[in-house]
């Protein structure tokens, strides 16, 4: 083979192995790396926001919403820690959404108002703010913040059926004694509901009677207010007269006053 032939297989030769140096690297650069991490999901990057206590009650206003914590230890402790009377069923309150009525700085305690318009005093400092568009809850019944479309709105329309046959959809139950409808001669209507007149006799901390059902949808002239318990003196067709929780009361419109049933 003469000189010049085999310099020019030798170049050939260097040509190729250059090429073939050049498509290694262009593989070795695009290849996807074997230990590449998984791609990191919104839920995944963004921590579950913690629970903002209410921590002042300077925070707090009258007809605002709040939530009560989840956690039954911590809700218990601060139940304890505000005085509250003793409760086996404060798991039920967990979560739960109310309306402020009542602030009271010397405990540190407000008085929040659900769904069905019944009212419980809580600790301020087991609350926070209510999230946006959050609805009501009633505790003890299926109607969480959780699920409130499906639960919430229900047990509200049940508990508007038995406030009373012969109320309206505009009437409701009076909020506390500063309410527009609670007035020296006004007439009030007891609820039809017993066990609600029972539950809110026992809120307003009212003497025990055995047969609180002789004043279901009684009608009564107003004669004395209390803003102690949320409660009013009202006097019936046989000149006899009970206190009677307020928000166990509607309007009566100026129905005619009856006497309680024996």
């Amino acid at each position: 083979m003469s000189l010049d032939r085999a310099l020019g297989v030798i170049d050939s030769l260097l040509e190729i192995l250059d090429e073939a140096d050049k498509r290694q690297s262009d593989t070795t650069t695009t290849a996807p790396s074997s230990t590449s991490t998984k791609p990191t999901t919104a839920a995944e990057s963004t921590p579950a926001k913690p629970f903002e206590y209410i921590q002042s009650l300077d925070d707090v206003e009258e007809s605002q919403l709040v939530q009560l914590t989840s956690d039954l230890a911590s809700l218990k402790e601060k139940w304890k820690q505000a005085g509250l009377v003793e409760n086996d069923e404060l798991n039920e309150f967990c979560n739960q959404i109310g309306k402020v009525v009542e602030i009271e700085s010397s405990d540190d305690t407000l008085q929040i108002q659900w769904a069905n318009y019944d009212t419980c005093w809580v600790p301020a400092f087991a609350c926070g703010r209510a999230p946006s568009g959050a609805k009501l809850t009633i505790p003890g019944t299926n109607n969480s913040w959780l699920n409130e479309e499906q639960a919430v709105g229900k047990e509200f329309d049940e508990e508007k059926q038995t406030s009373n046959e012969n109320t309206n959809e505009e009437e409701r139950y009076l909020a506390n004694v500063e309410d527009e409808g609670v007035i020296i001669g006004n007439t009030l209507r007891v609820t039809n509901d017993l066990k609600l007149l029972q539950s809110r006799w026992k809120t307003a901390d009212l003497d025990a009677e055995e047969k609180l059902d002789k004043y279901v949808s009684a009608v009564g002239t107003i004669l004395e207010v209390s803003e102690d318990h949320d409660t009013v003196k009202l006097q019936w067709k046989n000149d006899k007269s009970t206190w009677i929780p307020v928000q166990a009361c509607l309007d009566a419109h100026g129905a005619d006053v009856t006497s309680p049933t024996d």
